[in-house]
C-alpha cells in the first residue's frame, strides 16, 4: 500500500481546516432578526435577512438593477448597513407629486392642470432606522422604478417572504441580533453590540470583542 508524503497529508489537513473556517466565516455574514409583519402582532425569528427589489412591470429590464441586499440604500444617500442597524421600521405611504410640464409635451399627460403641472402619487417605504449608538434616521426607502420590495428570509418551518411597499396602513418591525459584541475587561456590565470602539466609553478600559 503506498503512503502518501508529509506534505501531501499537511496540505490537505491546511486545506481542510482553511475550508472549515471560510464557511464558518461565511455562515456569520447572515443577518437575523425578528421581524413583525404588522406591530401589533407577535414577530418572527428570521435568518440570512436581505431586502429584495423585484421588477413589477412588463417586458425588458436589466437585472442587476433589481438587487438583493444586506443594506438598506435611502434616498438621503446613505446605504446602511445590517450590521450597523440595531432596529427599524417600515411603513408604505402615498405620496403626492407634480411636475411643471413645457407647453409642448403636455399632449403626453392626461393630469395637467391649468398652471401647466402635470400630478400624480405612488407608494413609499419610510423608514426609520436606530443605530447601535442609539441614533435615528428616518428617510424613505430608494428603490429602482416598477419595483415591489421584499423581506425575504428562512425560519424554521421554511422561506420568509414579506411585501413592505403595499398601502394597508401597517408598520412593519424589525429588531436585528448583534453579530459580535465589545465587552469592556474592567467591567462585564458595559456591553456594545456590533460596535467599532476599542475603549469603553464609559470607564476607558479595553474592549474585547465576543462573537455571538
Amino acid at each position: 500500500m503506498k503512503t502518501q508524503s508529509p506534505l501531501f497529508v499537511f496540505c490537505t489537513l491546511w486545506l481542510a481546516a482553511n475550508c472549515t473556517l471560510l464557511a464558518q466565516s461565511e455562515g456569520k455574514q447572515g443577518f437575523n432578526a425578528y421581524v413583525s409583519p404588522d406591530s401589533a402582532r407577535e414577530s418572527i425569528y428570521v435568518t440570512a435577512l436581505k431586502i429584495d427589489f423585484k421588477f413589477a412591470g412588463y417586458g425588458t429590464y436589466i437585472p442587476a438593477e433589481y438587487p438583493t441586499l444586506t443594506e438598506l440604500p435611502l434616498e438621503t444617500g446613505e446605504r446602511i448597513s445590517f450590521d450597523k442597524i440595531a432596529e427599524a421600521t417600515f411603513k408604505a405611504e402615498r405620496v403626492q407629486w407634480k411636475q411643471f410640464v413645457d407647453p409642448d409635451q403636455r399632449h403626453q399627460y392626461e393630469s395637467v392642470d391649468e398652471q401647466g403641472y402635470r400630478h400624480w402619487s405612488d407608494v413609499e417605504i419610510v423608514a426609520t432606522v436606530k443605530d447601535w449608538e442609539g441614533e435615528t434616521i428616518r428617510s424613505r426607502i430608494a428603490r429602482p422604478e416598477v419595483s415591489d420590495v421584499f423581506l425575504s428570509g428562512k425560519t424554521s418551518r421554511g422561506d420568509f417572504r414579506l411585501q413592505i411597499d403595499q398601502e394597508n396602513n401597517k408598520t412593519v418591525h424589525v429588531v436585528f441580533e448583534p453579530l459580535f459584541s465589545m465587552v469592556c475587561a474592567k467591567d462585564a456590565s458595559h456591553v456594545f453590540p456590533n460596535s467599532s470602539w476599542t475603549f469603553c466609553p464609559i470607564c476607558g478600559s479595553k474592549l474585547k470583542r465576543t462573537q455571538h
